[in-house]
């Protein structure tokens, strides 16, 4: 194990703005803590190929994608998991019964339904995602047996209740707002793709911190010593951590690894 502290970082809300990118401050300090010895590892729900352009230039050691289905650290790939391909043709069938557009995910492609597939490519979620990532996006069939986890657009007609009252114990769901959910095995999140990695570089837990910015990541930042809640987060999470940082446009990451010693 190399000396420092293990800095793990979510990327929407925490060192990127939706809409405003990320702050130069933010990417200064990143950089910065590399040269202090220490080791920054991005933590995301996003698959790996949908990621690079929003860390450009940051140097983070290690890259936790996926929602925890894939680990990297160094440029190595050190654990990847996929669903069994029939757990992922149950869930887009049950997604279809409820109005739903499956986009079963692996590593570097997400996949949409078939059946939804005309209907996706005039979406404004398809435009969204051809403005922010501009990667392919192909039609799923059984073949696609490298599937980490299952997303899905809603429609209007899209019921979400009795969705949810079906999925299989085995997963659970990360819900997105009014506009996305994704459904996920239940051994895999971001919190224990970060014990994993602690557990396989023989970290000490004493040295691990983490930043986040919502409630669906409080696994995460209870994986480690240090757990640090955005300002800009959402409330739930801030009455939860109690260590804050100032909210990320503010300079909130420079300002907090700062304060910490670690820049």
């Amino acid at each position: 194990m190399k000396p420092g502290k293990y800095i793990f970082f979510d990327i929407d809300g925490t060192i990127e703005h939706r809409q405003l990118g990320t702050p130069q401050s933010a990417i200064d300090a990143i950089r910065m803590l590399r040269e202090n010895g220490h080791h920054s590892i991005v933590c995301t729900n996003r698959i790996r190929n949908n990621i690079q352009g929003h860390i450009e230039g940051m140097n983070f050691d290690g890259i936790i994608s996926g929602t925890g289905s894939d680990i990297e650290y160094n440029g190595e790939t050190l654990f990847s998991s996929t669903m069994p391909p029939e757990e992922v043709r149950k869930i887009v069938e049950l997604l279809r019964k409820h109005h739903f557009v499956a986009s079963p995910e692996g590593k570097n492609l997400f996949f949409i339904d078939p059946e939804y597939l005309e209907w996706y490519l005039q979406s404004d979620s398809y435009k969204r995602y051809r403005k922010s990532e501009g990667g392919r996006v192909q039609p799923w069939d059984s073949s696609n047996t490298r599937i980490a986890k299952v997303g899905a657009y809603y429609t209007p007609e899209s019921d979400r209740d009795a969705y949810l009252n079906e999925v299989d114990d085995g997963y659970y769901c990360l819900i997105h707002g009014d506009h996305f959910l994704e459904t996920v095995p239940k051994e895999t999140t971001k919190g224990n793709a970060i014990r994993w990695l602690i557990n396989k570089l023989g970290i000490d837990y004493e040295d691990t911190y983490a930043f986040a910015d919502t409630y669906a990541d409080l696994d995460m930042l209870q994986a480690v010593h240090h757990p640090i809640a955005m300002g800009n987060g959402d409330e739930k999470l801030l009455a939860v951590i109690k260590d804050h940082a100032k909210p990320l446009l503010e300079d909130g990451l420079y300002l907090k690894l700062q304060e910490l010693g670690l820049i």
